[in-house]
């Protein structure tokens, strides 16, 4: 199966980045925000071999992830 580029809107980012950023400043260590990144670039990459995975938005093209 073709591989299907994956597009992150601005605030997808700025969510994520705040959300490592909270995981760092609570427990005082990069451990586990490396370990929560690490899942999440290998779920974007699942979803870039399997585009029907997630469920459907209301915006025609979009898919969501949730945990």
């Amino acid at each position: 199966m073709d591989e299907k580029k994956i597009k992150w809107s601005p605030e997808a980012v700025t969510s994520f980045l705040e959300i490592l950023e909270y995981f760092f400043e609570r427990n005082k260590s990069r451990i586990y925000s490396e370990k929560l990144k690490d899942n999440i670039a290998q779920s974007v990459k699942y979803l870039s071999t399997h585009p029907y995975l997630g469920r459907e938005t209301e915006i025609k093209g979009v898919r969501e992830l949730n945990y």
